[in-house]
């Protein structure tokens, strides 16, 4: 059972159909919990590995132009 915690601040977020869809199958599969708690758990799992290893973000800078 995940832990109860009390809300407070609100965030919103724009994401592609491709992920809301996949957000949607997956709190399908789970009993009792709507969208907006698995998005949240998948947040907080999400935070964890970034902690341990912040390079799994890879950003890529476009090139730059020659002078």
């Amino acid at each position: 059972m995940l832990p109860v915690y009390i809300m407070r601040p609100q965030i919103g977020l724009r994401i592609a159909p491709e992920d809301l869809a996949r957000l949607d199958a997956v709190a399908a599969r789970l009993r009792g919990m709507s969208r907006h708690a698995v998005a949240r758990e998948a947040l907080r799992m999400g935070l964890t590995l970034l902690e341990e290893d912040p390079a799994r973000i890879v950003i890529v800078a476009p090139p730059q132009k020659a002078a």
